[in-house]
């Protein structure tokens, strides 16, 4: 979760070690090789996968009454340790976005991070992998699904009034 540019992290399975930046330790020998971390899946981790919550998106979760543009849907999720599941998120219908918040080690297998909006577009579907990321214990932490309006009904919309607004003069 932590690796980029300059940092990177691998595991040796003969001593059950994971290591940040075992290429700067010379001599800190793993005779079954150095696995980079990124080469892992959670199966060879012990890892069990367990279920999830899942969104399915539709007009409901919008509000028609002009208070606010979106209904949501919050709840508060539990993995335990040595866990991951795929969160469902299902826009057939409707634009779905998701969040994943109120925690710290809670790894996500997509280009997302703590309390960023992963937007589903209408017609798509996605899976996003979750997992317990920290070093022992369960994992707490918050998961927020919303509807939303999709970015051309706007669009539309202002288009709409910037004509109407040369039209009057």
């Amino acid at each position: 979760m932590n690796a980029g540019f300059l940092k990177s992290y691998s595991y040796c399975n003969e001593t059950d070690e994971c290591l940040e930046d075992a290429w700067n330790y010379l001599h800190r020998n793993c005779s079954s090789g150095w696995t980079r971390g990124k080469d892992l899946d959670f199966e060879s981790c012990l890892a069990v996968q367990i279920d999830c919550l899942n969104f399915v998106s539709s007009p409901d979760y919008l509000k028609t009454d002009g208070t606010k543009d979106v209904n949501y849907f919050n709840r508060t999720w539990t993995l335990p340790a040595s866990t991951y599941c795929k969160v469902n998120v299902d826009a057939t219908e409707a634009v779905g976005r998701v969040v994943f918040d109120n925690t710290q080690y809670l790894g996500i297998e997509a280009e997302l991070k703590i309390g960023e909006v992963l937007t589903v577009f209408q017609g798509e579907t996605d899976d996003i992998v979750v997992y317990n990321g920290a070093e022992e214990g369960q994992l707490t932490f918050m998961i927020s699904f919303s509807g939303a309006r999709t970015l051309m009904s706007h669009v539309a919309t202002f288009i709409s009034i910037a004509m109407l607004s040369s039209l009057a003069f």
